[in-house]
């Protein structure tokens, strides 16, 4: 009943508002409020100069009654048509800020400024919407959902698609890459193998019968067979995830620098190297960073004794530290001796394995007293379960 009453006197007091034509405007609904709240106190001014005994006392009573009246209809048309909608739009931006775009945004049917101000946030909000709709669609590399076709006006609509464009060229890159990829693993895993055993086959074949100078010729070409070998597994490594496992760095350290050592009898290698195994993922791509490192230490070396240190630490990663009492390196810039390396050359290699095994490699000093590189990789556990190639990739990544 009192909800009827109540109701039936918005709709008379909003009614009122469309005959005197200011609904159209908070500007004009306040300035009309304030408008009678000045009638009403000019008329109980006047009032007592003109009537008296018990006139004067209704024409008080009655004004005064018109003045609570047209308070309560300003705080009524203030607390509808501005207040709510305002807070209405504080919540929804709040949960915006936040993050969250669950809520439905607020609605009206002002005709009025915040009745505008409210039909273009629920505008804004399901642009806000159909972005976030699109993002997730993106993610996913749904590029023919139908939210994608819907259209972003201005500015950031433009920038949203270009976005879309070049994230989807580059996917289709990276899938193409991919294709590449494996077809260049076939080759190097089954075609060069198969060359190189035919070639290796026929130079036994050719030893039968060569000559000293001619064994000399087959002893070279033989080398470069193992290296072409050698090279066409490093490059399958590389090019396919399915090798990736648990490496032992400490043995792996150790295997290393005992056949550096046989190949360098003058250097001294000193090994600092933990009691327990330290594994990394990876493969053994990863002895041909170490060799190339101390290798290095070794031949651009002018001490009367080359002499290389390698150690291990482990906190969350594994650091390899290998110093060497070279000459040092002639490089302004330190860190360029790996950006600026030579595709294809040896340090170009060691910085590729290095970033493709998920770690870091740089110069920590150079100085005529030597030079310290130091090597970090993230750790794993030994495979003891049954996970897959993919979850140690994924570890590599992180």
């Amino acid at each position: 009943m009192n909800a009827n009453v109540f109701g039936t006197y918005k709709n008379l007091v909003w009614w009122t508002m469309d005959v005197a034509g200011v609904s159209r405007s908070i500007q004009w609904k306040v300035l009309m409020a304030v408008a009678i709240q000045f009638v009403i106190s000019v008329s109980l001014a006047i009032v007592p100069t003109v009537f008296s005994g018990w006139v004067r006392l209704w024409a008080t009573a009655g004004l005064f009654g018109l003045a609570i009246v047209a308070f309560a209809n300003t705080v009524l048309v203030v607390r509808h048509d501005l207040i709510e909608p305002v807070l209405r739009l504080q919540q929804t931006s709040e949960r915006i800020a936040e993050g969250r775009l669950d809520a439905e945004p607020p609605s009206t049917d002002q005709r009025d400024e915040i009745g505008s101000l409210v039909r273009s946030f629920d505008e804004m909000y399901a642009y806000l919407r159909t972005v976030a709709r699109q993002a997730e669609a993106i993610a996913e590399r749904e590029f023919d959902a139908p939210v994608i076709e819907r259209e972003i006006p201005g500015r950031f609509g433009r920038a949203l698609d270009e976005m879309t464009a070049g994230l989807q060229h580059h996917i289709e890159q990276i899938e193409n890459d991919r294709d590449r990829f494996q077809l260049l693993n076939y080759l190097v895993g089954h075609d060069v193998p198969n060359l190189v055993n035919i070639i290796t086959i026929r130079l036994e074949m050719l030893r039968n019968t060569a000559t000293e100078e001619q064994e000399t010729h087959l002893d070279i070409i033989e080398e470069q067979v193992e290296e072409i070998d050698y090279i066409s597994c490093m490059v399958g490594n590389l090019a396919s995830t399915e090798s990736v496992r648990p490496v032992d760095v400490k043995h792996l350290l150790a295997q290393e620098t005992s056949r550096i050592d046989e190949s360098f009898p003058d250097a001294e290698l000193s090994l600092n190297l933990p009691d327990s195994p330290v594994y990394v993922p990876g493969n053994d791509l990863l002895a041909r960073v170490f060799e190339n490192i101390i290798v290095n230490g070794i031949e651009h070396n002018d001490a009367a004794q080359p002499e290389v240190s390698v150690e291990m630490d482990v906190d969350d990663d594994l650091t390899v530290t290998i110093r060497d009492n070279g000459p040092g390196i002639d490089c302004a810039d330190i860190d360029c001796l790996f950006e600026g390396a030579e595709t294809g050359t040896g340090l170009d290699i060691v910085d590729t394995i290095v970033d493709w095994a998920g770690g870091s490699i740089r110069v920590v000093e150079t100085s005529a007293a030597g030079t310290t590189v130091e090597i970090r990789l993230p750790t794993t556990t030994p495979r003891t379960d049954d996970r897959t190639t993919a979850e140690w990739v994924e570890a590599i990544k992180q």
